[in-house]
């Protein structure tokens, strides 16, 4: 079966980006309390004693099983903000590797697709079309049908930055920006 990770993405944030302490947050009972108490100290006492390579091990192994649950919590554990890849990252809007350290300021292109653009008006010297995924207007001089070879004649749907955030991007029913999801990059499988 497969998991539509659109739809779990609002909770993902709101239940990880909360910056609440536990002796902030008034909504714990002293049950849940004292298990945070001893958990962080648990924790702390954990992480003076073990060493680098065990904990890498650790999270290595847990991260190659594809739980949705453990890339979760280690997403929130290394955001990518802090801790970018040294090699290539895969952007969610294109679908195109790429290296951050090395990326161009308008990198990142979205062509309008031939089966969302319409004819808006035509002349005798050319067409006006229209893109249904993004709503931008375009005049091509001597084109009376749009496709896929006219996409460099026309501008695009999105230029700017790759981003591996899928919080960065639009993602529209009838836009050019498919989630990874729908575009067969991953599979989640329960």
């Amino acid at each position: 079966m497969s998991i539509d990770t659109r739809s779990d993405a609002g909770s993902v944030v709101s239940k990880y980006s909360s910056v609440d302490t536990i002796h902030s947050d008034e909504s714990l009972d002293s049950e849940e309390y004292q298990y945070l108490e001893s958990e962080w100290s648990r924790l702390t006492n954990l992480l003076q004693s073990l060493k680098g390579e065990e904990l890498h091990r650790y999270l290595s192994h847990r991260l190659k099983r594809k739980e949705i649950k453990n890339i979760r919590a280690l997403s929130c554990l290394l955001p990518s903000h802090r801790f970018p890849t040294a090699g290539t990252v895969h952007c969610v809007r294109c679908h195109h590797d790429y290296y951050p350290t090395k990326q161009a300021p308008n990198s990142c292109k979205l062509y309008h697709s031939p089966n969302l653009v319409v004819i808006i008006a035509q002349d005798q010297a050319g067409t006006t079309f229209q893109c249904n995924g993004c709503n931008k207007q375009f005049y091509l001089k001597g084109i009376w049908k749009y496709t896929k070879e006219h996409r460099h004649l026309a501008g695009y749907c999105f230029r700017g930055s790759h981003t591996d955030d899928a919080y960065d991007v639009q993602y529209r029913p009838t836009g050019m920006a498919k989630t990874c999801q729908d575009n067969g990059c991953i599979e989640f499988f329960i």
